[in-house]
């Protein structure tokens, strides 16, 4: 097919051309195929003044109504998008603004809360671990829908459901936790919980938790303060014990549910359950501690001089034989 800017000695042009000169194409005209140029995929009709004639009013009315009517609606159907656009914004920060108040009310009234709160903690160790399952991720607008505190002996100093104030659906959280609307009728709200949380967190002076910092910021949005905790993030932890033992090159973070594999652990309730997410988060950061007192030991016994092992890496030169079983790796035996 020929490019219609090659041909220089033919004066081509589409009906719309020939109309913008009041001309109209024959009825009996048979026009040219052509491409309107080298870089334009898009190929046109062409018809050469032979073909044309001095349209009338009444045809170059016809020729040119339906043209208008399709960049009268092309108009509208922008005119329209742009108005759809400008009501979603206007709507998003609508939502943006509720939902800024709600978070900052709530925060208000639970802070407010918390500071007049006289709760007594349950007897614990003063070292506490905690987890939560929330709407989301984010700590100022969504919130927390069950909350679990256990001490280093295991005792559960807290668990329960929460019902949140302005949340009526969390379907991605939801995927995860498996918690929904109907779970929580009889579910207490924050500010039945808050008294207790405060009190337990108020007497404890180091908090253990799995991407602590997560539920840390939960729990701070509920104004409880948090500042006098040592905090210890297994998850983190964890990270450097891996690439102690296993792959110094390794750089990313472990789920809990793959850290407790690791370690053999038997869950008790299903992951992602807070519950049962403490319970697992304890069993991880004491098998740490295990091997920890095993370097240690190894370190005192003078069963190598060098703090580097000889595989280049910053462990002893203790072997940590795990015995694999239906769930995984088994329990961390030291082996020489």
């Amino acid at each position: 097919m020929e490019h219609r800017n090659k041909i220089t000695d033919i004066d081509y042009r589409t009906p719309l051309q020939w109309a913008k000169d009041k001309k109209i194409v024959n009825t009996d005209a048979v026009g040219i195929e052509m491409w309107s140029n080298a870089n334009h995929y898009k190929s046109f009709l062409y018809y050469t003044p032979e073909q044309v004639h001095e349209g009338t009013a009444e045809e170059l009315e016809s020729f040119w109504a339906p043209i208008r009517k399709e960049k009268r609606e092309r108009a509208e159907k922008r005119a329209a998008e742009k108005r759809a656009r400008e009501a979603e914004e206007r709507r998003r920060e609508r939502d943006e603004l509720i939902a800024d108040t709600q978070a900052e009310t709530v925060h208000s009234i639970l802070t407010h809360i918390v500071e007049r709160s006289q709760a007594t903690a349950p007897d614990n160790s003063g070292i506490i671990v905690l987890d939560t399952e929330t709407t989301g991720l984010d700590s100022f607008h969504d919130e927390i829908l069950q909350i679990s505190i256990i001490d280093d002996t295991g005792k559960v100093l807290l668990d329960t459901l929460c019902k949140p104030y302005y949340h009526d659906s969390w379907r991605q959280a939801q995927s995860v936790n498996g918690i929904d609307g109907s779970m929580l009728q009889d579910a207490p709200y924050a500010h039945e919980i808050v008294p207790m949380v405060n009190a337990i967190i108020a007497q404890a002076d180091t908090c253990i938790g799995y991407n602590i910092d997560f539920d840390i910021g939960f729990i701070n949005q509920w104004g409880i303060a948090t500042d006098h905790l040592y905090q210890i993030d297994v998850m983190r932890d964890f990270t450097d014990y891996y690439k102690a033992h296993e792959d110094p090159s390794y750089n990313r973070w472990h789920k809990l549910i793959q850290c407790a594999e690791y370690f053999g652990y038997e869950w008790e309730g299903e992951a992602h359950n807070s519950l049962a997410d403490v319970k697992a988060t304890l069993f991880c950061y004491q098998q740490m501690l295990v091997a920890d007192s095993l370097h240690t030991s190894c370190d005192e016994r003078g069963y190598f001089s060098d703090t580097r092992s000889s595989t280049g890496s910053n462990a002893c030169d203790c072997r940590y034989e795990k015995s694999v079983g239906a769930r995984g790796f088994g329990m961390v035996n030291l082996m020489r």
